[in-house]
Protein backbone atom coordinates (compact mmCIF):
# COMPACT_ATOMS: atom_id res chain seq x y z
CA UNK A 1 0.00 0.00 0.00
CA UNK A 2 1.56 3.67 -0.62
CA UNK A 3 1.60 6.77 1.36
CA UNK A 4 -0.47 8.29 -0.21
CA UNK A 5 -3.55 5.95 -0.23
CA UNK A 6 -3.03 5.51 3.42
CA UNK A 7 -2.65 9.74 4.17
CA UNK A 8 -5.35 10.03 2.16
CA UNK A 9 -7.80 7.58 4.21
CA UNK A 10 -6.65 9.72 7.31
CA UNK A 11 -7.80 13.00 5.41
CA UNK A 12 -11.13 11.88 5.08
CA UNK A 13 -11.81 10.22 8.83
CA UNK A 14 -10.70 13.34 10.32
CA UNK A 15 -12.88 15.76 7.82
CA UNK A 16 -16.05 13.35 8.74
CA UNK A 17 -15.40 13.69 12.43
CA UNK A 18 -15.31 16.97 12.24
CA UNK A 19 -18.39 17.22 10.18
CA UNK A 20 -19.92 14.54 12.73
CA UNK A 21 -18.54 16.43 16.13
CA UNK A 22 -17.80 20.15 14.75
CA UNK A 23 -21.61 21.30 15.82
CA UNK A 24 -20.77 20.30 19.06
CA UNK A 25 -17.47 22.74 19.41
CA UNK A 26 -14.46 19.70 18.73
CA UNK A 27 -12.75 20.84 16.38
CA UNK A 28 -10.59 18.02 14.56
CA UNK A 29 -7.43 18.97 12.13
CA UNK A 30 -4.75 16.90 10.37
CA UNK A 31 -1.16 18.40 10.34
CA UNK A 32 0.87 16.82 7.03
CA UNK A 33 5.03 17.58 7.94
CA UNK A 34 6.08 18.08 4.19
CA UNK A 35 9.55 16.89 5.03
CA UNK A 36 12.09 14.91 7.00
CA UNK A 37 11.41 15.00 10.62
CA UNK A 38 15.18 14.63 12.31
CA UNK A 39 17.30 16.94 14.21
CA UNK A 40 19.31 19.27 12.70
CA UNK A 41 16.67 20.35 10.33
CA UNK A 42 13.89 22.31 9.69
CA UNK A 43 11.41 19.60 11.31
CA UNK A 44 13.68 18.98 14.10
CA UNK A 45 10.94 17.10 16.62
CA UNK A 46 12.16 19.41 19.51
CA UNK A 47 11.07 22.68 17.40
CA UNK A 48 8.13 21.16 16.23
CA UNK A 49 6.57 20.02 19.84
CA UNK A 50 8.09 23.68 21.12
CA UNK A 51 4.85 25.03 22.83
CA UNK A 52 5.08 28.33 20.67
CA UNK A 53 4.99 26.23 17.71
CA UNK A 54 1.83 24.02 18.90
CA UNK A 55 -0.16 27.23 19.60
CA UNK A 56 1.14 28.58 15.83
CA UNK A 57 0.23 24.89 14.18
CA UNK A 58 -3.22 25.15 15.93
CA UNK A 59 -3.99 28.65 15.56
CA UNK A 60 -3.26 28.36 11.78
CA UNK A 61 -5.56 25.27 11.37
CA UNK A 62 -8.39 27.00 13.19
CA UNK A 63 -8.66 29.50 10.22
CA UNK A 64 -9.04 26.99 7.32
Amino acid sequence: MSLSLGKAGLRTLVALLDKQYGPAGVHLASVTVAGAVAPGTAFDPDDIAAPGNCITTYTATDRE
